[in-house]
Parts: structure tokens; sequence; C-alpha cells
């Protein structure tokens, strides 16, 4: 699995366990450059 896709699982992952809200997670995506994972997902 490439790190884009990774990104996407840690983020849902987050979203479903109610760790971060819907939104955050929309401007996760939004602002994350690709093949970087932002530290505030970071475990």
């Amino acid at each position: 699995m490439d790190s884009k896709a990774q990104l996407t699982v840690d983020i849902i992952a987050k979203v479903v366990e109610g760790r971060i809200t819907i939104g955050n997670a929309a401007k996760l995506f939004s602002k994350s450059p690709p093949n970087k994972t932002p530290a505030s997902i970071k475990n």
C-alpha cells in the first residue's frame, strides 16, 4: 500500500474511533502533501 492510501486508511480509522471529526479529516485530506503523513495523525 502506498503512503497516500495508508494516509486515507489512518484518517478514516481515526474518524471511526472518534479521535478526530469528519471536518478535521477533510482538512487533513485537503492540506496533506502527497506521500507525507501529517504529524497530527501519527500515533
